[in-house]
């Protein structure tokens, strides 16, 4: 089953996906920050019936406070990334990604913003 996060806001769908990988067995996390300056956070788990998912969620740097002039490496809160490379992450990193849109949603007013 494929399952993609595009409702709501930057921070709403990343956590989303982690709601749903929370529930799931052999979860496996990764980033790619596209060359379209969109980071997509994929997942891959099973359930207890051995169905598999594939969740993915994606943000636009600038849902993340990043503006970005060139083609290199971008800095994106404490993690630094690199244009079209897969890259493992953890629930702790995205959730971190999760904290930083909602800090950036809250100076802009933008959207519905609750604690992760």
């Amino acid at each position: 089953m494929q399952v993609e996060f595009s409702a709501g806001t930057a921070p709403d769908r990343l956590a989303a996906l982690l709601l749903w990988v929370v529930c799931l067995d052999g979860v496996t996390l990764t980033w790619n920050l596209r060359t379209d300056r969109v980071l997509t956070v994929a997942a891959t788990a099973r359930n207890r019936a051995g169905l598999e998912f594939g969740l993915t969620a994606s943000v636009g740097l600038a849902e993340l406070g990043v503006v970005v002039a060139g083609q290199s490496a971008v800095k994106v809160g404490p993690f630094r990334l690199v244009p079209s490379v897969v890259e493992p992450v953890t629930f702790e990193e995205v959730s971190r990604l999760v904290h930083l849109g909602r800090a950036v949603a809250r100076r802009q007013g933008v959207g519905h913003v609750e604690a992760a």
